[in-house]
């Protein structure tokens, strides 16, 4: 007896999905299909609340049912066969505006952290060229480190005409001089 949505399309504001009869025990053989669809200029945020499922082997260290969240439509999610009692999980629609570069000076008092636009959550945008101007007190010296830093795809030159870099100026402009231009080739 099938009791899950084959594929279920829900683009309200917020709802709510779970496992069959959750919190009871959840049925044998449901695969489950939920797409979860945002209005134009909004993400979605899904709160999973704590899982019960099944584990299988000797101490339990594998999964055998489990609850897949992807951004996309196009592997399904799978309930097998269990007598846990499954999951339940909240989602709701969030106005999002894509950032954008700072246009400011960033005042740095002790330290400070700075990233491209949208990390880490996703990919920074093609072809956008931003600048920070980090100032320090006169006297103070500044200390830059790369925590992460993944960049998009180069030609082989790795010229700065051929593909993204981060390039560091001593001063507020690009006419300053150039302490060193950052590639992923080079990390």
């Amino acid at each position: 007896m099938r009791l899950c949505p084959a594929s279920m399309t829900l683009n309200e504001t917020s709802g709510v999905i779970s496992s069959p009869y959750n919190p009871r025990k959840y049925p044998d053989n449901q695969t489950c299909n939920w797409q979860i669809t945002a209005s134009h200029g909004n993400r979605i945020v899904l709160e999973i609340e704590p899982i019960n499922i099944e584990s299988c082997g000797a101490s339990g260290e594998c999964t055998c049912d489990y609850l897949q969240v992807q951004n996309g439509f196009s592997v399904d999610p799978v309930i097998r066969p269990s007598p846990y009692h499954g999951f339940q999980a909240t989602y709701k629609q969030l106005n999002y505006t894509p950032p954008i570069c700072p246009t400011e000076a960033i005042p740095l008092s002790g330290n400070g952290k700075l990233s491209s636009p949208n990390y880490p959550m996703s990919n920074y945008t093609a072809s956008q060229n931003c600048t920070w101007i980090i100032t320090v007190p006169a006297g103070k010296y500044l200390k830059l480190a790369f925590t992460d830093f993944v960049l998009g795809s180069c030609a082989l030159d790795c010229s700065s005409e051929s593909c993204t870099y981060v390039e560091v100026y001593n001063g507020a402009s690009a006419s300053s001089p150039s302490l060193g231009d950052f590639v992923k080739a080079q990390f």
